[in-house]
């Protein structure tokens, strides 16, 4: 009996990782958010039971629960924060290239602003299909000195 509480446990932290992820989707809350959890689940037990629970078991059970949820959720997240974000690129068929023109217009009174467009031009390509599936940051080296002030 005790084992299969104990394995049950045990996948309802597993189970409980793709749940954070889902709901809390930021590495740093996961912690909060998997001790609340447990701390709720200790209120509720000693409310049922009418006693705080003593059994050494069932505190290093609650222990090794939140710690499996916790690392694991923290390090899912971790992995889904470092993922691109990739540029959504648009059809020739729109006016991608007046949208362009007239961001060049606006920004061309701010010199350095108007360096960092036409260098970002020049690596994601003139047309709006050559940009497809490149990310949206722009190189470091491909910068030049004046368009960090």
């Amino acid at each position: 009996m005790g084992w299969t509480i104990t394995l049950c446990w045990v996948i309802n932290s597993v189970i409980g990782v793709g749940l954070m992820v889902f709901i809390v989707q930021r590495a740093k809350l996961i912690l909060d958010f998997a001790v609340t959890l447990h701390v709720f689940h200790l209120v509720i037990t000693s409310y049922y039971s009418r006693h705080i629970p003593s059994t050494f078991l069932w505190w290093l059970l609650n222990i090794f629960s939140c710690a499996i949820m916790t690392l694991t959720a923290e390090w899912a997240c971790m992995q889904r924060e470092m993922e691109p974000i990739m540029v959504n690129a648009r059809n020739e068929g729109d006016d991608a290239n007046s949208a362009d023109s007239g961001r060049k217009r606006k920004t061309s009174d701010h010199g350095a602003a108007s360096s960092v467009v036409d260098k970002g031009k020049q690596i994601l390509g003139s047309s709006s299909t050559k940009g497809k599936g490149k990310y949206e940051t722009i190189p470091m080296d491909d910068m030049d000195d004046s368009s960090h002030s």
